[in-house]
Parts: structure tokens; sequence; C-alpha cells
């Protein structure tokens, strides 16, 4: 079956009061998405199409992670300066990792990337937020999540994708700061202020805006073709032709030589 991904910066609340929004469908079938697209499309809700499904749905689990650290920085009293800074690390980071996966580096500069990130990470309807929030202010993440529990106060899914995230930047080998500060935070090996400060020391480094585009250069590289755009497994059924023939041929030499 076809799987169509719709994602965007949307509060459902806000939808339903036909607030103008906008999202992305995501398919590897451009009519597939084209045709989920007309069925959501409407005066107040703009829908586009793209077929980097991937791209589209690491943006919507990871913003979820750095949502639950924007929040932390909240409560913790933080200013703006701060929530802004980790936003824009945080689109670099998550650029990265999608890169990595196979994404298109231009997918995080949209809807289901940048915007649905500012959305969950500065909106205050955002789940992930709140809990990081109360994290900030010192409370233990398992008497909020209990609370939670208690209530309608929803899921806060970026507690369960941070240490998912963080060993899928180690099996990729992305240098992903953001998301082990706060997998170490949530698993109890570091506390917040710990965190902050262990970004905060990190050796400076040139701009990081520069790393999706590096990360794509190098996915390139490694996925190349060979000369006449050939692939590598194409390459090896060539010579794998070219051995059976030479084989043949010196088979053949053999033969004529011995009944010469």
């Amino acid at each position: 079956a076809i799987i169509c991904d719709l994602s965007g910066p949307t509060f459902a609340k806000e939808l339903m009061e036909a607030f103008p929004s906008g999202a992305v469908m995501a398919s590897e079938d451009k009519k597939v998405a084209d045709d989920c697209a007309h069925l959501f499309h409407c005066g107040n809700f703009r829908i586009y199409t793209t077929n980097d499904v991937i791209g589209v749905e690491i943006g919507g689990a990871l913003k979820n992670v750095y949502a639950v650290a924007a929040g932390a920085a909240e409560g913790m009293g933080l200013g703006v300066n701060t929530v802004g800074f980790l936003v824009t690390r945080a689109c670099a980071e998550m650029n990265m990792l999608a890169v990595a996966m196979g994404a298109r580096p231009h997918t995080m500069a949209g809807l289901s990337g940048i915007g649905d990130l500012m959305l969950t990470c500065m909106g205050g309807a955002s789940r992930n937020k709140a809990v990081g929030a109360r994290i900030g202010k010192g409370e233990s993440l398992k008497s909020i999540l209990e609370e939670r529990k208690k209530s309608l106060e929803g899921v806060a899914e970026g507690v369960a994708t941070a240490p998912a995230a963080e060993k899928l930047a180690k099996k990729l080998e992305v240098e992903a700061p953001l998301v082990m500060a706060l997998a170490s935070v949530l698993d109890g090996r570091a506390n917040i202020r710990e965190a902050i400060m262990t970004l905060m020391t990190r050796p400076r480094s040139e701009d990081f805006s520069r790393l999706p585009h590096l990360k794509e250069e190098e996915v390139r590289r490694r996925c190349a073709p060979g000369p006449f755009n050939m692939s590598g497994k194409e390459w090896a059924a060539v010579a794998a032709v070219q051995a059976v023939a030479l084989l043949g041929l010196g088979a053949a030499f053999f033969l004529r030589k011995k009944n010469a």
C-alpha cells in the first residue's frame, strides 16, 4: 500500500477554528500525494506536496525531542535568545540526521521542518514543550509522566523519541549534541544545568548551517556511481562477465594448442 504523510505547523484546535494554516503531503507517488492533498486543501488550509517522505517523517519525529529541550530552557527562566539559538541549531541537527538517511536538505527549510519545529518549540499548546518546562523547573520526569497519565494532557512523544534519536545519531555517525544532551537528562545521566554547560563549552567551530550540506556531499560521494554513470554493483556484474569471457578464451586457446 502507498502511504501519505501529512505534516506541518498545525495545532488541531486552530485548524478547527479555521485559522489560516499550511502543511505538506508526502508520498513517493506524486499522483497519490496530489489526490490526498486535494482532500484537505481548502480556503483556510493550504496543502503542498513532496516526494521526500524520509525528510517529512524525520522532521515530524525529531521536532518533538527539541521541543522538550526548548520547554526546559523556558522552565529554567532562560530568555528568547536561548530558545532562538536552540531552535536554529536544532533545525541544522535534524537536517543532518535526515540527509544521512537519504532525505533532501531543502525539506527542513519548509513546513514539515523549520515550520513544525518552531510551532512545537514555541507554541503554547505544545505537549512536549509543557513537559520540558516542568523538567526545567526541577520536577522529575517520572512524576510528570505519572501525572499526565491521570489527565487528558496527552502524550509527549519527544520523551520516547529522544533515546531512539540518540541511537540513530550514533549509528549514522552524525554529530547531534542537542539530542545527546536531552537524552542524557531524560535517562538521569545528567541534570539540565550540567547538560547546558556541556553544550555551551563545546569547542568553537564554523557556522553549523553548513553541516547538512556537507553531510549531503558525503552521502553523494558514498553513493556516487562509477565512470560512465554505472553503479558499483553494475561494475561488479561487468567484471564478472569479463572474467567468464577471459576464462572461455583461455580454455579455447588451450584446447586449440593441445590439438595442434
